[in-house]
């Protein structure tokens, strides 16, 4: 999920490629006939399953065989107009992007909700981060540990490990060494850095997506959301609990929480289930 900056970037970027894809096209128009502007601006824009794309290409392709047209610019013509097809409705899946995303920031959020998520990603944060802390010294000592551990196997076989024995065990070793490692963790750390940019934008993404993912359970349940003052957030590990009411009746919520240790993040379920 991209966030409003990236999704800004990206429309400014695709306004400036439809303005030289432009001037492409007003470069190729030169000298050529209204016919021709009309059957290549026609073939050029038409979506390639377009129940009439080949019937508009065999009437197009008529203009190119005429030995008497520059096919070359008809042709240039064409493809230009093609990619503007092609970039305007990209730039429309961006721009739709964007009012989800305006529309999301400016409804009122349910303030329950918000801060039992951010209790959510203070706990995943910390928890990444002491995993990626422990990521790095493991790589730091992988080298000596290998070695250590690839004599203590010979040493018990009793012989030298040739190529494939020895990587039979290299394949053992690593995936015992590194069993704490979350695999995302692996992701954001490198080799002597961990990319909190990258942290924090996977779990800033993740808050936004589990919000409305609440939202639209409860919605499912009770309709138009219009009481939650019964929810409340527990002390000890931050789960929600409590009754909603909405247009529909009344839901219980509860959360089962879990992990926070060793390879497992902190996580958790949020049961919803209407009150007869």
């Amino acid at each position: 999920m991209m966030t409003k900056e990236q999704v800004a970037e990206r429309i400014e970027k695709k306004h400036k490629e439809i303005e030289k894809i432009n001037k492409r096209i007003v470069k190729w128009s030169v000298g050529l006939t209204k016919e021709e502007l009309d059957i290549a601006k026609e073939f050029g824009m038409m979506h390639y399953e377009h129940p009439l794309k080949k019937e508009t290409r065999e009437k197009f392709m008529i203009f190119v065989k005429n030995p008497k047209n520059p096919d070359s610019e008809i042709y240039e013509l064409a493809n230009a107009y093609s990619d503007l097809r092609d970039a305007q409705l990209t730039l429309a899946k961006y721009e739709v992007q964007m009012t989800e995303i305006v529309n999301f920031e400016n409804e009122d959020k349910i303030e329950v909700l918000v801060e039992f998520l951010k209790q959510w990603r203070e706990h995943a944060y910390n928890w990444y981060m002491t995993n990626a802390q422990e990521y790095l010294k493991l790589r730091a000592n992988e080298k000596q540990e290998l070695e250590k551990y690839l004599q203590e196997q010979e040493e018990k076989a009793g012989k030298k490990f040739q190529f494939r024995e020895k990587y039979y065990h290299e394949r053992q070793f690593e995936k015992e060494y590194y069993r704490e490692i979350n695999s995302f963790t692996k992701e954001f750390t490198g080799y002597s850095k961990i990319d909190t940019a990258m942290l924090n934008k996977v779990l800033d993404d993740e808050v936004v997506a589990k919000y409305k993912d609440l939202v639209l359970r409860i919605t499912n349940v009770v309709g138009e959301i219009q009481d939650v003052s019964n929810l409340s957030i527990g002390n000890k590990n931050g789960e929600i609990n409590g009754t909603v009411k909405g247009s529909k009746g009344t839901a219980k919520v509860e959360t089962i929480s879990a992990g926070g240790y060793h390879i497992q993040v902190f996580h958790y379920r949020v049961l919803v289930h209407k009150v007869k």
